[in-house]
């Protein structure tokens, strides 16, 4: 299961809460994260953009050997435009 939450704020930065919650029903184990991170959108006059963002999740509920108490989401995105002739 994936709740999330995204808050746009002005000039291409925004809130981020995407955490993925993970059940493994089988075997009863379980970890619950909850994440609170911010990104950035920057646009390119090429038409691309670029997007940073960085996400720290806490686990606040977990059972089961090997569950994590803290990860950090991190990434960047590419997007380029597509020229289509005609």
């Amino acid at each position: 299961m994936q709740p999330f939450f995204i808050y746009n704020l002005p000039q291409g930065v925004y809130l981020r809460s995407t955490a993925i919650w993970n059940f493994d029903l089988a075997r009863s184990n379980y970890a619950i994260p909850i994440g609170a991170g911010v990104g950035k959108v920057f646009a390119q006059s090429d038409g691309s953009t670029i997007n940073l963002f960085a996400e720290p999740q806490w686990t606040v509920i977990h059972h089961g050997a090997g569950q994590p108490k803290f990860q950090l989401f991190a990434g960047v995105n590419f997007q380029f435009p597509v020229n289509k002739k005609q």
